[in-house]
């Protein structure tokens, strides 16, 4: 039976803006307002003025509701009472514009909410003109939210709200001259910074959405990959099959493949297609339908081979290529014929433990780079006990501390201590050696395809 370890994307695509900046701004709007407050409990006694007094009220009941907003829509708001809220025309248009309107709604509540601190703090003789630094964040935040247009509008809106203070704010502790003078200056710096950051956002949320497309393509074409892979293997007696597929974080071209021939011979199949993502993933269908149909046709292993090179040297474009072990067991006395077209040499370990591991390659070179190739084809034999192991470049490649390969050794030293105790336990230990070994991030996957001769009596 094959394990897969089968990808699953890490979050889907979104078509909704996150709320997570929503919460983020509704703190910074209650720090304010408890500033506030905490400035008015240390100083002189006074009588708060009603524009603060109001827009604080407001300020605080627009953010607790937007918080239990949140945690509703969050732990509560169940998809079946969304899609009755949705039918009815009032509700419906509220959660469909409710990112809009609330943002909306919390620009214009910090720009009047800070307009009415900063008059009402002019009054005791602080610094207000410093606090008009604040409207800095509100452009920030609209130009995040809305990009340059509304980073535009919101610089223009606040501009407009200090103009306001200047012209209100006459005889106080604020100097009035020199805010005045400041006033276009910082009516520039407002609209500057409201451009220059909804560039940066709209830039950044292009990244964000290739990304995210990126990611769902990736997890698309492991999906084909993974159905393209045989659910089950077969079971002949006196033979157990065992294979395992780890993808990287990449889509490699990764395929293994084992089933009976016309003539009741067993054949297994390993490959690797150059390239990533579809794009690996369209050759390997191609590769997946050829090689079975030459099986079924009962052609030989050097003829499926050249089969395969042929149609591939027609379909590639340049500079890419599949590497293949194609081998056909007898199963009566365990002979095997094999073809390798450039690919990891598959390791014939024996049961004794004693004799020298047998490296199945015949040098020819890969598939689709020349289209008339005669390949080779030489032989071997599977002794009772004997086993097979089969694997891509994604395991022999993998690289310790020091940039060594784990290759064809590590595979041996790891396989033959368990020889005796399955198939299952043969890959098990080989690809527990491998990330033993591994100390840097797999770029390709990795395929192990293990094939057991059971001894006599089993």
């Amino acid at each position: 039976m094959r394990q897969t370890t089968r990808y699953i994307p890490r979050r889907a695509y979104r078509t909704e803006p996150s709320e997570d900046s929503d919460l983020v701004v509704a703190l910074f709007r209650f720090a304010i307002i408890i500033a506030f407050t905490l400035s008015a409990g240390i100083g002189p006694v006074y009588t708060v003025d009603w524009p603060a007094l109001v827009m604080g009220v407001v300020a605080a009941v627009y953010t607790l509701a937007l918080m239990l907003a949140y945690v509703y829509s969050r732990q509560w708001l169940t998809q079946r009472r969304r899609q009755e809220l949705l039918e009815r025309p009032v509700w419906g248009l509220l959660l469909r514009r409710r990112i809009a309107i609330q943002r909306v709604s919390a620009v214009v509540v910090d720009l009047l909410l800070l307009t009415a601190i900063i008059h009402d703090l002019s009054r005791l003789g602080y610094m207000a003109d410093l606090y008009l630094n604040f409207y800095f964040v509100v452009v920030a935040v609209a130009a995040i939210w809305f990009h340059r247009e509304g980073g535009v509008i919101v610089g223009l809106a606040a501009t407009l709200c200090v103009t306001v203070l200047v012209l209100t704010v006459e005889g106080q502790q604020v100097d009035m001259d020199a805010l005045r003078t400041e006033l276009p200056t910082r009516a520039v710096m407002f609209l500057v910074a409201g451009v220059v950051i909804g560039y940066l956002t709209r830039a950044l949320d292009a990244e964000r959405r290739q990304r995210e497309r990126f990611d769902w393509e990736l997890g698309m074409a492991r999906q084909v990959q993974a159905a393209m892979l045989p659910d089950e293997l077969p079971t002949p007696p006196g033979y157990e099959l065992e294979a395992r597929f780890s993808p990287a974080s990449a889509v490699g071209g990764d395929y293994y493949d084992a089933l009976p021939g016309p003539d009741g011979r067993l054949f297994v199949a390993v490959a690797d297609v150059a390239g990533k993502s579809i794009y690996g993933v369209m050759h390997l269908s191609l590769v997946r339908s050829a090689l079975r149909e030459a099986i079924l046709e009962g052609l030989s292993p050097a003829a499926i081979a050249g089969r395969l090179n042929a149609t591939l040297a027609k379909t590639l474009p340049p500079n890419s290529f599949v590497s293949l072990f194609c081998g056909a067991v007898d199963l009566a006395s365990g002979e095997l014929r094999y073809a390798n077209c450039g690919h990891v040499p598959p390791v014939l370990l024996r049961a004794d433990g004693e004799a020298d591991p047998q490296l199945l390659f015949t040098g020819d070179i890969v598939l689709g780079v020349e289209e008339e190739v005669a390949y080779a084809e030489a032989a071997a034999r599977l002794g009772p006990g004997d086993c097979l192991v089969c694997c891509t470049d994604g395991l022999t490649e993998a690289m310790g501390s020091k940039w060594e390969p784990f290759d064809t050794a590590g595979v041996v030293g790891a396989a033959r201590p368990v020889l005796g105790t399955g198939a299952a336990a043969v890959i098990g230990a080989v690809v527990e050696a491998a990330e033993r070994h591994r100390r840097v991030a797999a770029i390709d996957d990795t395929t192990v395809l293990v094939v057991r001769r059971l001894p006599e009596g089993q």
